[in-house]
Formats: structure tokens, C-alpha cells, sequence
């Protein structure tokens, strides 16, 4: 579940404008304590109990601010659905591409009953206006319909990051999660890709297990650091792949409760958490050390 305080994307475009969207939160909204969310367990399958959840009455948009002097002084743009019922940012960062376009990915639910169970959806939603108003969106990752022997629609997607590739490739990376839990588990990764400016993709096949909060950089190498939640420090919270996410190479330790990452020098990069319960606001420095 996205939270109105920490769900938020920044970005200085490349002519100087700084971009900034957060949820829009509607005032009529139910408060944390008056939550009417039930959840009922439906039997067992495969010796995991089966829950189906109901009473998820989100109805929050994403208000995209804009500032063309360093931050004086800001603007604001109508709050932003795309196709959802509610939106919230997928990651924390815009997306700039090399035609001007800027990309926001936003997750959501696209039915009134996939809001009742919050069965999510992602998308891009484009700007061609470097940001002011918002249009065109195309759906990424799209929660199923129930299937007969189902409680609800599955699965959960909601963190997501795009890296852009040479060539004009794109591969999106997911928060995938089944809300009625059972055999299919708890948190893994899915990995889409497109090669005609996002208006089509396609699933790579590639996952990850436990991953949350994620973030993908291009390395200068030709690979993708995947940077997600970690449990410790001695957890994995990075990984690397090499094949645009089909398989990875190689895990390392990161920290928990990770926001953001960002490439710093050519051979650097750092990874950033939150401040909550859970972290303290560390970051970890990721550097290419030469045998």
C-alpha cells in the first residue's frame, strides 16, 4: 500500500525545470483506525491458507507541481488518474525521454472491483508539454481476472521502474504480490519489455523473490542494477543483470526500506532509504572496483 507521505517523484529536466508529483489525497477519504478493510480466510490450497480481501475505498490521484526558477516559486497541474480509479506514483523519480515526452509510472486499479480487493495495475502516463497537463497512457502490468477456482482478481503490482536502453529499449520492473496469498507466496518481481516507445510490451520472463521499492540503473558496462528492499544489511538489496532482466548475474547487500537510487560517477552509485520505523535514513555507495 502506497502511503501519502512517502509516495512521491522528483526530477530536474534536462532545460532546468524541476518536476515534483505526490498523491492528491481526497479529504472525504476514510482515516487510518476507520479502515472498513476485511479480510477473510477461504480455506487452505496446497497447505497455505487462501484469504480473499475486500473494503479498499482509496480514492487518490497524483498532483504533478512544477518550478521554472530553482524552486522559488511553484505551479500546479489538475490532479492526474490515467486509467485507474485512484493513482499513486510507482517510483521516485519522472521519466525524460530522448524526444522530449516525460513519463510518470503510476499504479493503481482499473475496476471498481479491483478497488474493493486492491488488485493493482501499472502504467505510464505521458507529458508533452514538459509536464504541465497529462494524457496518454499505456498499461504495463495488468492484474488478472478472477479465475473460476479464484477469490478475486490477482496479482498486486504497484513499485515500478523503467530503464532506457540503447536502441530505443525499455524494461520495466514490478512489485508483483498475491493478496490471497496461498502457494504463489508473498512479493516477487516481474520484467516487461518494449521496443516501440512503450507503446507495447512484453513479459521477459525473469523474477526476483521478496523485492519491494525498487529502482533500475543503467550501468556504464551494459548492465542493470535492481536495486530493492533488503532485510539487512547482510540481505541482498542489489541485483545485476546483464540479459535486460531475463536472468541475474549476481546479488550484493543493501540496506532496508529503499526509496531511490541514482547513478553519482561513471563506476558509482548510491542507493537511499527512508526515514520510518524500519530505517534510519542510511544510504549504501555501490563502486566498480577494477581487478
Amino acid at each position: 500500500m502506497c502511503h501519502p507521505q512517502v509516495a512521491k517523484s522528483k526530477f530536474l529536466l534536462a532545460d532546468g525545470r524541476w518536476l515534483f508529483g505526490v498523491i492528491d489525497k481526497d479529504p472525504t477519504e476514510a482515516t487510518e483506525g476507520e479502515s472498513t478493510l476485511e479480510r477473510t480466510q477461504m480455506g487452505m490450497r496446497g497447505g497455505y491458507p487462501i484469504f480473499k480481501e475486500r473494503g479498499h475505498l482509496e480514492t487518490w490521484s497524483v498532483a504533478i507541481h512544477w518550478s521554472d526558477d530553482d524552486g522559488k516559486s511553484w505551479r500546479e497541474g489538475e490532479p492526474i488518474k490515467g486509467p485507474f480509479k485512484w493513482a499513486c506514483p510507482a517510483t521516485w523519480h519522472f521519466i525524460e525521454r530522448p524526444d522530449g515526452e516525460v513519463w510518470l509510472p503510476m499504479y493503481g486499479c482499473v475496476t471498481d472491483e479491483e478497488v474493493d480487493s486492491y488488485s493493482g495495475s501499472n502504467c505510464i502516463i505521458r507529458s508533452r508539454d514538459r509536464g504541465e497537463t497529462w494524457g496518454d497512457s499505456t498499461l504495463i502490468f495488468r492484474t488478472n481476472p478472477p479465475r473460476p477456482d479464484d477469490f478475486q482478481s490477482e496479482p498486486r503490482f504497484t513499485e515500478m521502474d523503467i530503464v532506457q536502453l540503447p536502441q530505443n529499449r525499455l524494461v520495466a520492473y514490478s512489485r508483483c504480490e498475491y493478496g490471497i496469498m496461498g502457494p504463489k507466496g508473498w512479493r516477487s518481481n516481474e520484467i516487461a519489455l518494449s521496443s516501440d516507445n512503450g507503446e507495447t510490451w512484453k513479459r521477459a520472463g525473469g523474477s526476483l523473490l521478496g523485492v519491494s521499492q525498487q529502482t533500475g540503473l543503467l550501468l556504464p558496462h551494459g548492465g542493470i542494477a535492481l536495486s530493492c528492499r533488503s532485510h539487512s544489511w547482510q540481505a541482498p538489496g542489489v541485483a545485476i543483470t546483464y540479459d535486460e532482466g531475463r536472468s541475474f548475474r549476481y546479488q550484493l547487500a543493501g540496506p532496508y526500506e529503499t526509496i531511490h537510487a541514482i547513478m553519482t560517477t561513471e563506476k558509482e552509485f548510491v542507493v537511499f532509504t527512508a526515514v520510518s520505523h524500519r530505517s534510519d535514513a542510511s544510504a549504501g555507495v555501490y563502486r566498480w572496483i577494477e581487478n
